[in-house]
């Protein structure tokens, strides 16, 4: 009977061992997030298949064809397998389970995201599921804790050559197709193309297809620093390696980011992230996608003037503030607002003071030379400020003084929401996130350069406009991160990564979709008859061509496109393939004028003009 009774508390105890234990386990949250693990899986597959259909997320085609009992059984199943699963792993090591069950549902929920905006692209949907992937990062951080890793100098190394590699494999790809697919207009391939063979045979940076004349760039933007890359190109002489040539120097720009990283102390796990954050910044790889521009050189050139202010180098601030100035005559104004942010700064107010009055001389000197030598400033892209209608950019600041709510209209005009979202919205508004106002000063040129004006490619991030800008809300998030908490910082930076990751598969990786469609055996054919028809072109001949074949005619002393120009040149070559604009091919057929050299129907026509007189 003692034994009876000793036995039956024994299975009453392990009876209430096991109900307690499957209560902790099965309560409504585990429920709810592995159901939501199993869920975001299922959609995801589902998705990728039906997308192989042809089917996208944003039709009702979609949920016509789901089968919703086999789709229900499985995110079932798969919940159920996950409860064992975890279950099994708890007994062994709970910490572990923890953080193997946050990551599992963060890669699930990011993954269905980046999926889904591949197909839909809409801001505000890409907003969405950015916030939801961040909100799954936030809860699997509460509950399974921070995820660090310790790891040596040559580690985070390779991550950094690995981020920056692939950067430059992705960008130089689609560049490098773009251009061989003839896909690359005048503006700004084709001239500055022509510029670099004048550069190379002549020493100056002179074009006639920029303005239908020969001038020197110089003329238009004061720009001395191409002649850095010009040893480059004269090894390897080719519009090619100008597309190749940006991403390398952009992406080189992860050096001195990583050495203000960790001059601010931040660990080799998050300097490694932050590095990937600059690689999948939208803007970095967006910019290039309108072929090569001098503002290339800022990433580069104004991080690394950031990191010599960082540690104090005078010598090297002087030559890499110099060096800024030499991209064009709008670098001196970003470096005068680095200069007014230094001299808010107790210990940087006389360096800053001097960079600040430096740069308004330099200023002032290119706009004078562009006035008088050159052809003036750019000042109708701030048309909307100017009431004056007289190019005085003075009148800016005027008009801002003046009516400070008209600024902000055109600050948050429509047009700029969702750029401001995908350049700002993308770092989670990180470059704001400070109590040091003497920071704010660094998001001026952001405002100057991309907001405040109305000019459309300005306030894109497919145009180099926001490559300046772009690198100081970078830094911005650097020194902001710094400042915080470890737990908090590592927090936000997971939370950036995934954000920025989201954006760039929605805005930058269709990019590779297009470049890929070049291969195409159809298409290269194409390709293979324009550069028979471009070929019956002597190298040394004066040539009319249509926008995107300038860039292929580029290497010659005369050229001009065929839109713009009003000048005659000895031959002309017509791109028939559609869009281009401003000419009749049948009004060439049947000019007498003209001898038809080279004809395809729908694809090119090359003209020689038997009047032209040289």
């Amino acid at each position: 009977h003692k034994e009876y009774r000793r036995q039956r508390q024994m299975c009453i105890r392990d009876r209430d061992s096991i109900i307690t234990h499957l209560k902790k386990a099965i309560t409504l949250e585990h429920c709810a997030v592995r159901f939501l693990t199993a869920w975001c899986f299922i959609c995801l597959m589902q998705t990728i298949v039906m997308n192989v259909r042809n089917v996208t997320i944003n039709t009702l085609d979609y949920a016509r064809m789901v089968k919703l009992p086999f789709m229900a059984a499985a995110v079932i199943i798969l919940t159920v397998l996950l409860y064992i699963v975890y279950y099994i792993f708890e007994k062994k090591n709970e910490a572990l389970s923890r953080k193997i069950e946050g990551g599992v549902l963060v890669a699930s929920v990011f993954l269905y995201a980046c999926v889904s905006v591949l197909q839909n692209n809409d801001i505000y949907f890409v907003v969405a599921m950015s916030a939801l992937t961040v909100m799954a990062v936030i809860y699997c951080i509460r509950y399974a804790g921070i995820v660090h890793i310790n790891m040596s100098k040559k580690s985070y190394i390779i991550i950094m050559a690995v981020s920056g590699g692939l950067y430059i494999l992705f960008v130089s790809f689609c560049m490098v197709t773009r251009y061989l697919s003839y896909g690359s207009p005048n503006f700004d391939m084709g001239l500055f193309s022509q510029m670099f063979y004048y550069m190379k045979t002549t020493g100056t940076m002179k074009t006639t297809s920029e303005r239908d004349y020969l001038l020197s760039h110089m003329c238009v933007h004061v720009s001395p620093v191409f002649y850095l890359i010009l040893p480059f190109y004269m090894i390897f002489t080719s519009p090619v390696a100008l597309e190749i040539i940006q991403p390398v120097l952009i992406a080189a720009a992860v050096i001195p980011l990583a050495l203000i990283c960790r001059h601010r102390k931040l660990s080799g796990w998050e300097t490694a992230l932050i590095i990937i954050i600059y690689c999948l910044y939208p803007v970095m790889s967006g910019g290039c996608f309108y072929d090569i521009h001098e503002n290339m050189f800022f990433p580069l050139l104004l991080s690394t003037f950031l990191l010599f202010m960082e540690k104090d180098n005078t010598v090297g601030m002087c030559i890499s503030a110099v060096l800024v100035w030499l991209i064009k005559e709008d670098a001196s104004v970003l470096m005068m607002f680095v200069g007014l942010y230094m001299l808010l700064n107790k210990c940087m107010r006389k360096k800053g003071a001097v960079l600040f009055i430096t740069s308004a001389l330099y200023c002032l000197g290119v706009c004078i030379f562009l006035k008088y030598a050159g052809n003036g400033v750019m000042s109708g892209r701030y048309n909307n400020m100017i009431p004056e209608g007289d190019g005085n950019m003075f009148s800016v600041i005027k008009t801002a003084f003046a009516n400070p709510a008209y600024l902000v209209t055109q600050i948050f005009a429509v047009d700029n929401i969702t750029f401001i979202i995908q350049t700002m919205g993308v770092l989670l508004f990180l470059p704001l996130m400070t109590k040091k106002w003497s920071r704010y000063v660094l998001i001026g040129p952001y405002i100057l350069f991309n907001l405040v004006t109305d000019y459309q490619y300005m306030h894109s991030i497919y145009f180099h406009y926001v490559f300046g800008s772009g690198l100081l809300l970078i830094y911005l998030v650097i020194i902001n991160l710094s400042d915080i908490d470890v737990k908090k910082r590592l927090g936000l930076i997971y939370s950036v990564v995934a954000a920025v990751t989201i954006f760039f598969t929605a805005y930058n990786l269709p990019k590779l979709e297009t470049a890929v469609d070049t291969l195409d055996e159809e298409r290269q054919q194409v390709y293979s008859t324009i550069d028979e028809g471009l070929s019956v072109i002597p190298d040394d001949a004066s040539v009319i061509a249509t926008t995107f074949l300038c860039a292929k005619l580029s290497q010659r002393s005369e050229l001009y496109e065929l839109y713009y120009t009003d000048k005659s040149a000895e031959y002309v070559a017509i791109d028939l393939r559609g869009g281009a604009k401003g000419y009749d091919v049948n009004a060439y057929l049947s000019d007498d004028r003209y001898e038809v050299l080279y004809y395809s129907d729908g694809i090119i026509a090359v003209f020689r003009d038997n009047f032209y007189k040289s």
